[in-house]
């Protein structure tokens, strides 16, 4: 597609895919550009994204996807003008005819399922990046925010469940310094059937973090449900975020 419109505005995208029995794939590009309404608030930005999955058989299945973006734009900082005296031009006037800044992200993840109707197993990771670079007041500043996930699950007969993740975030900026958090969490719960129509679940999670202490969050619920037209639920727990 190719569009376009006032202010210099064009914009492209493509979009691409197949799907087959061992797998399906999808993948999006664009760009678009504008000559900004206001001073010195031109914008032009290219991105491209992916996603793919892979039938393993027995072996299970795997997922991965990708994302990159870049923009780059004017920043007038505003306009001197009052409200009162727009016309449809004069807001055009800007605080800055030269400041800009520019941004990239990019973004990976990879996924993959398998084992048995018995015991189902999933894996995650993901890693993310944004990187962001500005020109004002007279000085450039950057800054590149670093994000990395993994998770691991675990799921026994469909009434148990037990798991761990982590993540690790991390700031490089010449302005607020260096800083990294890492963190981990591991949880479990399981479901009993005591009596028909009964469902009782204890569950706990704990999580280790870099800035706090660890917290321990339990949980309990309860499911009752005597007949097809009822069905009675209580639940107690804690949680930390």
């Amino acid at each position: 597609s190719v569009s376009g419109g006032s202010y210099g505005l064009k914009e492209t995208a493509l979009k691409a895919g197949a799907a087959g029995r061992s797998g399906d794939i999808y993948v999006t590009g664009g760009s678009g550009s504008s000559d900004g309404f206001q001073q010195n608030s031109a914008l032009s930005r290219d991105s491209a994204s992916a996603r793919a999955g892979l039938d393993l058989g027995r072996a299970g299945r795997l997922s991965l996807s990708g994302l990159f973006s870049r923009q780059r734009t004017g920043l007038p900082s505003g306009t001197p003008v009052p409200a009162a005296d727009w016309d449809g031009s004069a807001e055009r006037a800007a605080n800055s005819l030269t400041d800009w800044q520019r941004s990239r992200r990019e973004t990976g993840s990879l996924s993959w399922s398998g084992g048995s109707p018995a015991l189902e197993l999933r894996a995650d990771g993901s890693l993310s990046s944004n990187f962001m670079e500005a020109l004002q007041y007279g000085s450039v500043t950057r800054a590149r925010v670093t994000d990395r996930t993994l998770s691991l699950r675990a799921t026994l007969y469909g009434s148990a469940v037990a798991g761990a993740e982590s993540t690790a975030s991390s700031l490089d900026s010449a302005v607020y310094g260096d800083h990294s958090v890492n963190s981990a969490g591991f949880f479990a719960q399981k479901t009993f059937k005591p009596a028909a129509g009964l469902e009782l679940t204890p569950a706990a999670r704990y999580d280790r973090n870099g800035t706090y202490d660890g917290r321990v969050s339990p949980e309990f619920s309860a499911v009752y449900s005597p007949d097809g037209r009822w069905k009675l639920s209580a639940a107690a727990g804690r949680a930390f975020q």
